[in-house]
């Protein structure tokens, strides 16, 4: 390009016509359209990442929450990054020592330990004590 810019420049001043810079007819580079472009593709971008990453939660997160055969009954944390869980496995139970990169039995229970009903778990739970702190206040 800059040689053919070069070779107009050489024939107009041969043939006496005043030479003009190849850039001097077009406009800047940094102009409103490459700016509106620029700003256009920034939020194209950021919608497919968020599309993406809404798609991995919805769909690639799959929980093990219908399979009923293993499912964590309880834990409690023992330090910063140790944990002692209770899995129940089918009918049996087994107390699981979790630290990073490490997962041991700690005990198999002979008999399973009865956590309550499904009632006292989960969100039930907080919102039963939120209401009976509430009523007491009263």
């Amino acid at each position: 390009m800059f040689f053919l810019s070069g070779l107009t420049c050489v024939h107009a001043s041969t043939v006496g016509v005043e030479s003009k810079s190849a850039l001097s007819g077009k406009t800047s580079v940094v102009g409103g359209e490459s700016v509106l472009s620029m700003v256009l593709s920034l939020v194209l971008i950021l919608v497919i990442i968020f599309l993406l990453a809404w798609g991995a939660r919805r769909f690639g997160g799959m929980s093990f929450k219908g399979n009923t055969a293993l499912k964590v009954v309880t834990g409690i944390s023992m330090g910063s990054r140790e944990r002692i869980v209770l899995v129940q496995v089918g009918e049996q139970q087994l107390l699981l020592g979790v630290s990073p990169g490490r997962v041991q039995t700690l005990h198999v229970l002979d008999k399973p330990i009865d956590t309550g009903s499904k009632d006292n778990q989960g969100s039930g739970l907080f919102s039963d004590r939120l209401k009976a702190v509430l009523n007491k206040t009263n």
